[in-house]
Parts: structure tokens; sequence; C-alpha cells
């Protein structure tokens, strides 16, 4: 229970990073279905439509009434609904963020929360950063406080008419590196970038690799290191590949596999495609992985993967259902 409160508790950056990416596509989204219900009738525009088996995108004009006034299309309705819903609730929980926030005894209980969950992690700040568990105490302290300062900071912006995601970033990755290299200094501010950053090839290879590893094989401390240093190589050159080609990387962990996507996991009808994403992961963490596992070591890795492409396609056809259901409710709705 512990170690899953503080899974929950150090995600917070995370998630609020994936809805203000969320947010931000939304009202891209939203531009666009206004400006085509605004365009001139001479020219009609072309609206791109993903299909869910990975085609190429269907092209669907703007529909004209037979008094020549404009009318969106359907579909165009319904998704701008849906994004406006989204943003409501997102608008919604942010209120709610901030209320809990200007609340002293409610802030105080979040940022004891913060700390209890992350005080499971103590010994690890002393063994992988080299510093004293009193400097370790410090450091979960200031962690918490930070969480609490981006979490505010996140839910203004998101109640904001243009929410700048990326400059907001920005600020508060640069502020809590200035704010770790004040309390311990730069070396250490480094080396926690870098601890944070393998965070999940750590999971991999303690929650999910080390457990289907007959004893009589298992990882020692070292080359549980080695490996958890060579994945985030890999992870970090896809990354660096992904951003070459103008896109923007996304990781989502699935069964331990931190895979790597070009994009929004969740944008829908890409489901082919993601797979394909998912399978070119897999092959490449697994050329690392066998160039330093013995055999039964390399079994276990692989039944990991295996695993995780089950659950990556689950994931996957149920986003399908749920968009072909949609359609089927607003087809019934008319």
């Amino acid at each position: 229970m512990r170690k899953l409160i503080a899974t929950l508790a150090f995600s917070t950056s995370a998630l609020a990073a994936t809805s203000i990416y969320l947010w931000t596509e939304l009202r891209a989204a939203r531009g666009q279905v206004e400006a085509l219900s605004a365009s001139s009738p001479a020219s009609p525009p072309a609206l791109e439509t993903h299909t869910s088996d990975g085609a190429e995108p269907a092209k669907t004009s703007r529909v004209q009434s037979s008094a020549g006034s404009d009318v969106p299309s359907s579909r165009s309705d319904d998704e701008k609904a849906r994004q406006e819903l989204f943003e409501k609730q997102w608008r919604d929980n942010s209120r709610r963020t901030l209320a809990q926030l200007a609340d002293p005894m409610m802030r105080a209980e979040m940022l004891e929360e913060l700390k209890s969950a992350n005080r499971a992690n103590e010994h690890k700040y002393v063994r992988y950063l080299g510093i004293s568990e009193a400097d370790a105490r410090r450091l979960i302290d200031l962690l918490a406080n930070l969480e609490l300062a981006q979490s505010e900071a996140y839910a203004r912006c998101l109640l904001q008419t243009r929410c700048d995601h990326q400059s907001l970033r920005s600020e508060t990755s640069a502020a809590k590196q200035q704010a770790i290299t004040d309390l311990l200094g730069a070396e250490v501010q480094q080396r926690f970038d870098e601890y944070m950053y393998t965070d999940r090839e750590r999971h991999m290879v303690s929650s999910f690799l080390r457990d289907k590893i007959p004893p009589t094989s298992q990882l020692t401390d070292e080359q549980a290191e080695q490996l958890v240093a060579v994945l985030a190589e890999e992870r970090k050159a896809i990354e660096t590949e992904i951003r070459q080609r103008g896109l923007e990387p996304q990781s989502w962990s699935m069964e331990g596999v931190a895979f790597t996507f070009s994009g929004s996991f969740l944008e829908p009808g890409n489901a082919t495609e993601r797979l394909k994403e998912g399978a070119d992961f897999n092959r490449r963490i697994h050329a690392r992985a066998k160039a330093m596992l013995t055999p039964p070591q390399l079994a276990a890795f692989e039944q990991m993967q295996e695993q995780a492409t089950i659950y990556l396609k689950s994931m996957l056809r149920r986003q399908e259902r749920e968009l072909a259901t949609q359609a089927t409710s607003a087809g019934e709705g008319r």
C-alpha cells in the first residue's frame, strides 16, 4: 500500500503535464472546428478523420444547407461538445485543487501526505545520490513543497484562457533544479535528475523483471544498475529520434515496459501505428538486454515484454470500442 501511495503521489507532476498537454490539444482542435464553421463557402476546407485501422485519413468536407449557410458536420459537433466537456471537467478539477490548497489545514495535510509517501525512498536517495540520511530527509521535505507549488501552478494555468504549458513546464522544472541545487549542490542535483529519469527502468527491473527471474539466476545489484542504465539510454535515444522528426515523445509504462511513442498515446484512431511503435520499442530494448543477460534472465525479460504487449493491445482495443460506442450513440440521438 505504501508503494502504491508513493507512486500515486509522485505521479502528480506527470498527470498534470499530461492534462496541460491534452488541454492544449483540445483547444487547438476546437479552434480548427470553429475555423471550419467560419470558412468561406467558396473554398470549403477538409477535416481529417483518422481511421482505427491505420489507413490514410479520410477527408470530410464541410456540409452546406440548401440555403447556402454553413452547417458543421455532425462529427464536428460531437468533437466540439466532447472537447468542451473535457475542458469543463479540467476547470472544475482545477478549482477544487486551488480551494484545497487555499485551506491551511488541507494544505498541511496534503504536504504531510506527500512527505510520508516519499519517506520509503529515503534509503534510495542516500544510496544513489550519495547523501546523508539528514540530507535525504531535507530533500523529501523540499520535494513535497515543490510538488504542491507545481500542482497549484498547473491548476491556475488550466483556468486561463490560454495556458502556455511549455513555458510553465520549463519554469517549474528550472525552479525545481535550482531549489535542489541550493539545498544539496549542483552535483547532487544532476544525479537526482538522472535518478528520476531512470525511474521507469528501475521499476521495470525491480518490480517486474526480478520477480520473474528464477532464484538461481537473479541479477546482482551491479547487474541491475547496468541494465537500468542501458534501457534508459535506449529510451533517451528513441526520444531524441522522435524530437528530430518534429514530434514530442510520450512514455507510457505498461506492465513495467516504458513504451515511448511519438505524440499523444491518447490520440484516437491510431491503434495500428501505436502497436507498430510498441513492437519497435520492444525490439530495440530486447537487443540491449540480450547483450548482457543470461538465457534464463532473457527469457524472463521476454515474458515481461509479452505481457506488456498484451496490455497495450487491450488498452488500444478498448479505446476503439469507446469511439465506436460514442459514434453509435451519437447517431441514435439524432
